[in-house]
């Protein structure tokens, strides 16, 4: 089958692990693939662990298939999204991961896609390179937003989205701000209980 430029063909695996930062993280990749890969089909996988706090609530609200296994490793991530009925080919890619611009925008063909493909650097930057890429990471941070004060916190740092898309931003990070404004009304509306 053919991938399209917008996704048509393509099915998007978010692989998560059971912490509070992995689901406003992968509601934010979420909502980035709806707005730039909109014909995919987009799940999310995450390693079930000792659930103490109800994590993942929008993905009921947003209709997105979660999938709870128990697999230790990615291919084991990989394998429990087959068993429950998710189709090559398959693009796994991690919560910290946002959706920049389709295919065509940035010059990638993704009938090179395999059956099973993990980012790589044809199509993922760091947010902080003036790089033309499909998908840009934030695992630095982007704007003055830091991803480190955000890890294991119960809270979610969308409302703070302005203060975060100030100074020189990179292209990536001007559309990640973008992206950011744009799901934090609706975080707020499907995330709560």
């Amino acid at each position: 089958m053919t991938i399209s430029s917008t996704g048509d063909g393509l099915n998007i695996l978010i692989a998560c692990d059971y912490v509070p930062h992995h689901s406003w993280m992968s509601f934010l990749c979420w909502y980035s693939l709806t707005k730039n890969l909109p014909e995919a089909k987009i799940a999310v996988a995450s390693h079930r662990r000792l659930m103490r706090l109800n994590l993942f609530d929008w993905t009921r609200k947003c209709g997105v298939p979660l999938i709870l296994h128990k697999a230790t490793d990615d291919d084991g991530q990989v394998q429990a999204a087959l068993d429950h009925g998710i189709e090559k080919p398959i693009l796994v890619v991690p919560p910290d991961t946002i959706c920049v611009r389709d295919f065509a925008e940035a010059g990638f063909s993704p009938d090179t896609l395999t059956e099973i493909t993990r980012l790589d650097t044809g199509l993922v930057c760091d947010c902080k390179e003036e790089r033309v890429c499909v998908f840009a990471t934030y695992p630095n941070g982007w704007g003055k937003f830091v991803t480190s004060s955000w890890i294991n916190k119960r809270s979610c740092p969308f409302l703070f989205g302005v203060k975060y898309g100030q100074g020189n931003l990179t292209a990536n990070e001007a559309r990640i701000g973008r992206l950011w404004g744009a799901a934090t009304p609706l975080f707020q509306t499907v995330s709560r209980g």
